[in-house]
């Protein structure tokens, strides 16, 4: 792209189909949605920077349905390094590779987002989430891999401000945290199932997850864990999990 970011207001089909393009944004954000269906297979967006979504900024009344994309070496010096979501966004068969961004190098999420078969790899983010930060929004990850992302809280994921985040059929590997949580970081409702935990690390609380402490009785923190395995991860306090006073942590399972 050379002239800037494109604009997308109405329902639209970008297709790579099996020539796989790349689309180097050269410092600009590739696409802004601000209405309609959007349906992106196909692709690889690199070179993307921008302060919210480096390539993909997703409006409120937007929905964005990607498959088959690549998104590598995007940038923000906010939120989300490749996607921001304020609407919905549909993933299958996504890869987020060397993003970089203060808060998710990958995703920022406020609206809804759906992943079925995705890879995060190498990521960093300045403050939060080496992957995803969901912040209030509702979070659905599957056959999904985390590796090797690193933050100062939450290498891979931040589920923040009471949102919804449930991965299945998932593994974290070797993810980082300067702070809390190796891999995720959980300030709302988390359920994991069919998961592995794998040489996270947080050099404060949680080598794979940390379970925030609940401010009020009526709004607690919980994690949920059926048939989830941790090995070899490490943490000051808590090296799989550290479940901190008035959350809840459930386990069905669950091996360490």
């Amino acid at each position: 792209l050379t002239n800037g970011e494109l604009t997308i207001d109405r329902t639209t089909t970008i297709a790579g189909d099996d020539a796989n393009i790349t689309i180097n944004a050269n410092g600009n954000r590739a696409f802004v949605t601000s209405h309609g269906d959007v349906t992106v297979n196909g692709l690889t967006i690199t070179g993307a920077s921008a302060d919210q979504g480096g390539a993909i900024y997703n409006a409120t009344n937007a929905t964005v349905t990607a498959t088959n994309v690549d998104f590598t070496g995007n940038a923000s010096n906010g939120e989300g390094a490749s996607i921001y979501n304020a609407g919905r966004v549909n993933l299958e068969n996504a890869n987020f590779e060397g993003g970089v961004a203060k808060i998710g190098a990958a995703i920022y999420n406020v609206g809804s987002v759906q992943i079925d078969g995705a890879t995060f790899k190498n990521g960093v983010a300045s403050e939060s989430a080496g992957a995803i930060y969901n912040a209030g929004g509702v979070l659905e990850v599957a056959n999904a891999e985390f590796n090797g992302s690193a933050a100062s809280n939450g290498g891979a994921i931040v589920n923040a401000l009471h949102g919804s985040a449930t991965i299945a059929d998932s593994s974290f590997v070797g993810n980082t945290a300067a702070q809390d949580a190796g891999a995720i970081d959980n300030y709302g409702a988390l359920t994991l199932t069919n998961a592995t935990f794998t040489n996270n690390r947080a050099n404060g609380f949680g080598g794979a997850i940390y379970n925030s402490q609940s401010s009020t009785s009526d709004m607690l923190y919980s994690v949920d864990l059926d048939a989830v395995t941790f090995s070899g991860n490490n943490a000051q306090k808590g090296g799989a999990i550290y479940n901190s006073a008035n959350s809840v942590l459930n386990a069905t399972n669950a091996l360490t």
